[in-house]
C-alpha cells in the first residue's frame, strides 16, 4: 500500500508538472504570436511609408516635367520663325542675289463687293425698364400693365425668377 501511495504521488506530480509546462508553453506561444504580429505591423507601416515617399517623389517629378513642358511651349510661342517671302526663298536656293532677279508684279487689289444691307432689328423702346429692377409683386404688376409685345420682351429679358417667368406666357397670350 505504501508503494501504491508513493506511486500515486509520483504520478500526480508528473501530471502537475505537465500541466504547468503546457501553461508555460501556451504563454510562450502567445508572446511569440504577439511579437510576430507587432513585427508584421511594423513592416506594414514601413511599407506604407515607403509607398508614400515614392508617391511624393513621383508627384514632384510630374510637376517638374509639367513646368518644363510649359516653359518649352512659352519659348516656342515667343520664338516664332520669320516666314521668308517666296522670292527670297527661291533666290537663296539658287544662290543668286535677290537684286539681280526680277521681282514678281504686285497683285492688283480687287474692289470688294458692297456690303449687304443688314436686316433692321425691331425697334426697342427708348426707355427700357427691366423686371430685375423691381420686387416680384411690382414686376408682375408692370408686366400686366404693358400693352406692347416688344416692350414686354424687353422688360422680361434675362429674367430668372420663377414667379415672374410663370406670368410671362399669360401676358404674351393676352397681347396676341
Amino acid at each position: 500500500m505504501i508503494i501504491r501511495t508513493i506511486l500515486n504521488h509520483q504520478i500526480m506530480a508528473k501530471k502537475k508538472s505537465k500541466k504547468e509546462s503546457k501553461g508555460k508553453d501556451k504563454k510562450k506561444e502567445k508572446k511569440s504570436l504577439l511579437a510576430k504580429l507587432k513585427a508584421g505591423a511594423k513592416k506594414a507601416t514601413k511599407k506604407k511609408e515607403a509607398k508614400k515617399k515614392k508617391a511624393k517623389k513621383e508627384a514632384k517629378k510630374k510637376k517638374e516635367t509639367k513646368k518644363k513642358e510649359a516653359k518649352k511651349k512659352d519659348q516656342k510661342k515667343k520664338e516664332k520663325p520669320k516666314k521668308k517671302s517666296p522670292a527670297k526663298a527661291s533666290t537663296e536656293k539658287q544662290g543668286t542675289p535677290v537684286s539681280l532677279q526680277a521681282k514678281a508684279p504686285a497683285p492688283v487689289a480687287k474692289p470688294s463687293p458692297s456690303p449687304k444691307p443688314k436686316q433692321a432689328k425691331p425697334p426697342i423702346p427708348s426707355k427700357v425698364d427691366h423686371s430685375s429692377n423691381y420686387k416680384v409683386n411690382d414686376a408682375i404688376k408692370k408686366l400686366k400693365a404693358i400693352k406692347n409685345r416688344d416692350e414686354l420682351m424687353a422688360f422680361v429679358k434675362g429674367e430668372k425668377r420663377v414667379t415672374i417667368t410663370k406670368v410671362i406666357p399669360s401676358a404674351m397670350n393676352r397681347l396676341k
